[in-house]
């Protein structure tokens, strides 16, 4: 039996919902500031801003991705971003998808933004990190600041294979 979520939904998202009028926009919130969890040694993380590891991205947009969440930059009214980010599990690498949700801009609908090595790195573990450099590496080549908000956080613990959580 799915967990009911607090919009109405029954289990966990599997894409983003964009807030359409301030009733819908998420419950703003004070949130302990926590330590993230060090960098895997092995994890070895790579934003990509403007460009794709061709050598390790599969040829078709993967469809066994998790969806992480969607967070938004809202600079004026008519001048914002809305990103939502889903982590792939491949051969060797975790990737990290940005889905462009502009739908004037199809162009960057997909795109790879991060990636790292997945030899003993947790789900968790990589999607923290493969965020922070993507993130990094645009404030360095094009001077992204800090996020306003985050629509909505589907990051869900994977279920162990005994069942178990």
């Amino acid at each position: 039996m799915s967990k009911r979520r607090g919009n109405g939904q029954s289990g966990p998202p599997d894409s983003p919902k964009i807030a359409m009028t301030p009733d819908q926009l998420p419950t703003q919130r004070v949130h302990e500031v926590i330590e993230l969890p060090h960098v895997p040694q092995d994890l070895d993380p790579v934003g990509c801003c403007g460009w794709e590891p061709d050598e390790i991205v599969p040829k078709a947009r993967p469809r066994d991705m998790q969806y992480l969440g969607s967070v938004e930059w809202a600079w004026a009214p008519m001048s914002g971003r809305i990103e939502a980010y889903h982590l792939h599990r491949g051969r060797k690498n975790w990737l990290l998808y940005a889905q462009d949700l502009d739908p004037n801009d199809p162009e960057f609908a997909w795109t790879v933004v991060a990636y790292g090595n997945r030899k003993g790195v947790e789900p968790r573990e990589a999607a923290i990190h493969l965020i922070m450099a993507s993130w990094r590496t645009e404030n360095a080549d094009f001077g992204l600041d800090h996020f306003h908000w985050i629509n909505q956080d589907g990051y869900q613990k994977p279920r162990s294979t005994s069942g178990r959580r």
